[in-house]
């Protein structure tokens, strides 16, 4: 298990193929309860976040101030509700051997009590249980992977006074007025087990934090800690959205192959875990931290932001010691690999314990603007972040995207400060229609300083990205469509996510959908060899 561990480490860094550093999310379902929304630009156009959830879910009686005797009338409150999706590849492709899932199944049932106790004291959790079963191609199509799983949910306790309020244990810290593509949405860790796109509600990770907001001169104030760091959850080998899966570089397959031949598929999904885990920051010591204070002025909501955090996935600098060892793994094809000679030749490879890992910290300095324009409401927000280590694309040393650190070390990454900034106009009318358009555009600060000839290739583009992400939400009676829209101008990439659904009374939904990749290799890598369909069955119980 060590070993299977310390080379997963190795790989991991690639991890940057997933997302840019503040990637496209989809369109999130629900708003956190814990976001601080600025209303009175949103309330004069009767515009609101996607599905955006009262404040004070649930409405119990006596939440903040009613009397013992008047909240016992509804001292808890309580929901549940499920999700059954199933997805198919619309191609079929084969590199070398590797087999990509031709099939997934994805069961999740998502329980939450919500309790108002005496004195403005609040009670909240949830659980959410998640069944995850794939078919991969390749020798004919077979049950690969079954995983099941229980994931935390949203449980603190909160104490509400006026205009304070407090509240301690598992929350998910939403700051930032965009709703596709948001650069100041950095406290959140997210699964990216299963795409970007396919459950976009299951993205974003509750995370430990003590969380404090209050009113102070109309000037709103919030405070976040969050004293155990929470990485993002990604698989490294086994899945169509791995590390080393199908958008990964070839000689990166080949090893997330070699891998899968060296673990039982029984017990595949059990371990991705523990092989993409690293050395977290210390609890405590490495604490988040937040500020984020909020104002509207004259019609306009403004709000500023600090946090100092941690990049959410691991960069790995390797010893030139070892590479030696590792060069047989990477110049090798899929079929030159011995799985049974695997085990042994890690072994030796990382006798040499010649690899760190980490995850630097960042300070992320930020600032918000929304206006109503009518029915409309545009907002902006701009972010400037540093320590944003950037992978390298491929081609580098034995396969592997390295650079010479000058000192026995190669490093995987660029370290480069970042700005970025969403430009998005948003329109609803009640349940009917809503319009979500955002321009989004980030530039590699670093990289852009050096001259051409010097810019180190890397995996997600640079000095610059950007483009436009759009959402069209439409209801008609009992039928309901979207659109979902993330396109990358600077590589000309596009990922389509057409949907439609039908509500059988007040309690299931019933709908289909497909991602769609059109253009050239670039922040939906994953997407060109993943192009889906897939069916839901949604319920309230």
């Amino acid at each position: 298990m060590r070993v299977s561990r310390l080379l997963a480490s190795v790989v991991c860094v690639v991890s940057g193929l997933m997302l840019p550093a503040n990637s496209f999310g989809g369109a999130p379902t629900s708003q956190p309860s814990s976001v601080p929304t600025s209303v009175p630009a949103r309330a004069a156009a009767g515009v609101e976040h996607l599905g955006e959830e009262p404040e004070d879910w649930p409405e119990v009686a006596g939440a903040g101030e009613a009397s013992p005797q008047k909240a016992s009338a509804r001292l808890v409150d309580w929901r549940a509700s499920t999700r059954l999706v199933t997805t198919t590849d619309l191609k079929h492709e084969s590199d070398g051997g590797f087999r990509e899932d031709v099939a997934t199944l994805n069961w999740t049932l998502a329980l939450e009590a919500a309790a108002a106790l005496p004195a403005g004291l609040t009670f909240r959790a949830g659980a959410c249980l998640r069944l995850h079963l794939s078919w991969k191609g390749g020798g004919g199509d077979r049950l690969h992977r079954s995983d099941f799983e229980v994931l935390p949910s949203e449980s603190y306790v909160g104490w509400k006074r006026g205009s304070f309020e407090a509240r301690l244990g598992m929350q998910t810290i939403v700051w930032g007025e965009s709703d596709l593509v948001n650069p100041l949405d950095v406290l959140a860790p997210r699964d990216l087990r299963l795409g970007l796109l396919t459950e976009p509600e299951a993205l974003r990770l509750p995370t430990l934090a003590l969380s404090l907001r209050g009113r102070l001169f109309s000037t709103s104030i919030s405070l976040v800690w969050a004293p155990i760091f929470t990485p993002h959850r990604v698989d490294l080998f086994g899945g169509d959205f791995a590390v080393l899966g199908p958008g990964a570089p070839a000689a990166l397959r080949r090893l997330g192959g070699a891998l899968e031949g060296l673990v039982d598929d029984t017990v595949e999904g059990a371990l991705q875990e523990a092989l993409v885990q690293t050395e977290l920051p210390r609890p405590v010591v490495g604490s988040d931290l937040g500020l984020r204070i909020a104002r509207s002025l004259g019609g306009v909501d403004l709000a500023a932001q600090y946090v100092y955090t941690h990049q959410r996935l691991p960069a790995m600098t390797l010893h030139q010691s070892v590479l030696p060892s590792l060069a047989p793994l990477l110049a090798a094809t899929e079929q030159q690999i011995d799985a049974g000679a695997l085990s042994p030749l890690l072994a030796t490879l990382l006798s040499a314990e010649g690899m760190e890992q980490r995850y630097p910290r960042r300070h992320v300095v930020g600032a918000s603007v929304s206006r109503a324009l009518g029915r409309f409401v545009a907002t902006l927000d701009v972010a400037y972040g540093t320590r944003q280590l950037e992978p390298l694309a491929s081609g580098g040393l034995l396969g592997l995207p390295l650079v010479d650190g000058g000192d026995g070390w190669f490093h995987t990454t660029v370290d480069t400060s970042s700005l970025a900034y969403t430009l998005g106009l948003r329109h609803n009318e009640g349940e009917q229609l809503l319009l979500v358009l955002e321009w989004w555009h980030e530039l590699l600060l670093d990289e852009l300083a050096k001259p051409s000839r010097e810019r180190l290739p890397l995996l997600l583009g640079g000095p610059q990205r950007g483009g436009l992400a759009a959402l069209m939400r439409f209801s008609r009676g009992d039928v309901s469509g979207q659109l979902l829209m993330h396109s990358e101008v600077f590589f000309g990439s596009l990922v389509v996510t057409p949907e439609l659904s039908y509500r059988f009374g007040e309690h299931a939904i019933l709908g289909a959908g497909c991602n769609l990749f059109v253009g050239r290799r670039g922040i939906g890598a994953l997407y060109e060899a993943n192009d889906q369909a897939y069916v839901f069955l949604r319920g309230d119980l």
